[in-house]
């Protein structure tokens, strides 16, 4: 196989990624403007067509016009190199005033997936000129993938075959937590395991004025939620933590009227398997012990598993050399433990190794801006950055004997 690797030709790859930067802000900043939830990327995807389309750059759109699929031009080197991004926005209100706000009621780009996407379509063109300069020194793939934030897109790109032949898969998160010019990941275990539940109280109903002719779902669940959280509380142990929470408590219609049922649902967010079985086990536990004191029967159910990112340790240390390449000898962070956030780039890991990475878009000058905040913003400084380690890290994969 080709073995140029020379300083040349990887400075050659990075002035192409790094001369996109108002290209990626434009874009960036037209997704900003034009979000779309989870399983409505349809305009979002033939943006990013139009845009491949006029630099002559073949893809694939998926068959529900949601997703896209690019391949290199030459598809002759020994190990194809996948590049990740997600495209869609959340439901919420956009309170910022700069120009580029969201111009679509209650759905904004609040997790950075603007950024993923306009980073990526720069590594794209990259790798793009780049394979007309060195032919067959690289295969890539870059996959711009839907539905992130319901956890479902992954498993729809996998299923139109985005994976196939794939031999490793590089994605980045933006994060605001870190300034602009740094970057962090880890080996191992990234990301939590991310589970929701929903709990099924029935009692028996009555008038308000007569609780002791009922069996009143509502003190059951508030027995039971007391009983959890001194299970579960806010403040774990981080060497094996837990994250629990109840985010819907739902009962009744009338002042006056005590209902028949009441039902909870929450999240659970653990980093072992061992650990989320042990959580699971003792909710079973505890709401036995509530049916024999309330006299109520409940009802458990688990209703979502979302695995941990995994990050493979030589894929990632691989993209750990390419990001300090960019940004510099020890900018590239090694982070102590877990995050107890979820990503569904989990399902990728399933056919090949991953690596995730955290890229820093924050800006000393100005306040945190938090991810899921109706007031995230990011500092467009980091956008070649991020095109340059996607581009790059493609490159030393491809060559990784």
């Amino acid at each position: 196989m080709p073995t140029d690797n020379t300083d040349n030709t990887q400075a050659t790859l990075l002035n192409m990624a790094g001369s996109l930067e108002e290209e990626m802000r434009e874009l960036r900043r037209y997704m900003h403007r034009h979000p779309e939830p989870s399983g409505e990327e349809y305009r979002t995807t033939a943006k990013i067509a139009q845009v491949l389309m006029n630099r002559g750059i073949r893809f694939r759109v998926a068959p529900n016009k949601r997703g896209l699929i690019v391949d290199s031009l030459y598809q002759n080197a020994e190990r194809r190199i996948a590049l990740r991004a997600d495209m869609d926005a959340l439901r919420l209100q956009d309170a910022k005033t700069v120009d580029y706000r969201s111009s679509e009621q209650n759905v904004m780009h609040a997790c950075g997936h603007d950024a993923h996407t306009a980073m990526l379509l720069g590594a794209v063109k990259a790798l793009d000129a780049f394979d007309e300069k060195h032919p067959g020194l690289l295969t890539w793939r870059a996959i711009f993938q839907p539905a992130e934030e319901t956890a479902a897109g992954a498993k729809e790109m996998l299923e139109i075959g985005a994976m196939e032949s794939v031999d490793a898969v590089v994605a980045l998160h933006v994060d605001p937590t870190l300034q602009v010019g740094k970057a962090a990941t880890r080996e191992g275990v990234l990301t939590a395991i991310c589970e929701e539940f929903r709990i099924d109280i029935k009692g028996k109903g009555g008038h308000g004025a007569r609780p002791h002719q009922t069996i009143d779902p509502i003190a059951a669940g508030a027995r039971l939620l007391n009983a959890l959280y001194r299970e579960f509380p806010p403040i774990c142990d981080p060497e094996d933590p837990v994250a629990f929470s109840v985010g819907v408590f739902q009962a009744g219609a009338s002042p006056n009227v005590i209902p028949e049922t009441c039902q909870l649902r929450g999240s659970i967010r653990t980093t072992r398997p061992e650990a989320s079985e042990r959580v699971n086990d003792r909710i079973r536990a505890i709401l036995a012990e509530m049916e024999t004191a309330t006299g109520a029967t409940l009802r458990y159910a688990r209703t979502f598993l979302l695995p941990s990112v995994i990050n493979h340790p030589e894929t990632t240390r691989i993209c750990h050399r390419a990001g300090e390449r960019v940004l510099g000898c020890g900018q590239v962070e090694i982070l102590k433990a877990p995050s107890m956030g979820g990503e569904d780039f989990s399902h990728y890991q399933t056919e090949a190794p991953v690596c995730l990475m955290r890229l820093g878009v924050g800006n000393h000058g100005e306040p945190e801006k938090v991810l899921h905040s109706p007031h995230f913003d990011l500092d467009e400084r980091a956008l070649p950055l991020g095109s340059k380690i996607l581009a790059l890290s493609a490159l030393q994969l491809s060559i990784h004997t």
